[in-house]
């Protein structure tokens, strides 16, 4: 693709439109998130703010929020710190494949260990992904 289609499919250019169109498309996603798990938001929304008012850590909701919280940190500083190289790098096409290839295998893998290690059901022996 050529002409303004590929000045505007570049992440990585000031004002791009694909970059509006992905900051759109995950925030449709967070949203939908929320509405999905609207139960289990307003779970940790309750226990950040008992744990804030008791400062202390009792149930399992108040450690699940500080965790959220914990863990969103630094990844907000990386982002902010990196996002230039994020745009210029993950914005193409092959580096965005590998990354996305071996976030699978790493989910794959966490499942496998989860499930024992085996990649097996422990009842028939036929394989996860059937």
């Amino acid at each position: 693709m050529g002409g303004h289609w590929k000045r505007d499919l570049n992440v990585s250019t000031d004002g791009s439109l694909h970059l509006n169109e992905l900051i759109g498309l995950h925030l449709a996603t967070a949203l939908a998130l929320v509405v999905s798990f609207w139960r289990d938001w307003i779970r940790v929304i309750r226990g950040l703010s008992t744990s804030v008012t008791q400062w202390r850590i009792q149930t399992v909701d108040q450690r699940l929020a500080r965790l959220i919280i914990m863990a969103t940190i630094p990844v907000g500083v990386v982002g902010i710190a990196l996002d230039k190289l994020f745009r210029t790098t993950l914005g193409r096409r092959v580096p965005t494949a590998i990354f996305l290839a071996l976030d699978g295998i790493v989910l794959f893998i966490t499942e496998q260990l989860r499930r024992g290690g085996t990649g097996r059901r422990r009842a028939g022996g036929v394989p996860v992904w059937i």
